[in-house]
This record gives C-alpha cells, structure tokens and sequence, in this order.
C-alpha cells in the first residue's frame, strides 16, 4: 500500500475589487502556484494579495509577539514620514 503524500496548508489572502471585499481562504495544495490557481477556480474575480504557508505563518506569528510595541510604532511612524514626503 503507498503511502499518500500529504499536501502543504496555505492561507491565501484576496481582494475582490468589485465588491471591496478580502478573503482569507485555506488550500491544499503541492505549491503556491496550485493553491492559486485553486483559489480562482473559486473566486474568479478576485486579486490575490498574498500566499502563505504554515511555516511562514508561524513564523509570522513569532516575529509579532516578539517585536516590541516601540517598534511596531517606529515603524508606523516611519511609514506615515515616507507616506507624506511623497
């Protein structure tokens, strides 16, 4: 009996302009690439804005309780400064 490989987990994050509405969405799927084109089988007029897979979310997860709220300011703030100089 073969053993059956077990597809990677993604959290995909669309953006339907029409109605303004996001999505946040999991799919299996063997890459980024498949999961995607999944996901607009589904939702057709949507713009994916980002593909996620459960490393990297856990990663990201780590990183946002690791960062201090000092930080998180500094960076909001330096965003708005590059925000105006525009």
């Amino acid at each position: 009996m073969q053993e059956e490989r077990r597809k990677n987990r993604f959290l995909i994050i669309s953006h339907d302009d029409h109605e303004d509405e996001t999505f946040k969405d999991f799919v299996l799927a063997d890459n980024k690439e498949i999961a995607e084109e999944k996901l607009i089988d589904h939702r057709m007029l949507v713009t994916v804005i980002d593909i996620l897979s459960v490393e990297e979310l856990k990663e990201l997860a780590k990183n946002l309780e690791e960062t201090s709220d000092a930080s998180m300011e500094r960076k909001l703030k330096e965003l708005k400064e590059r925000e105006e100089q525009n």
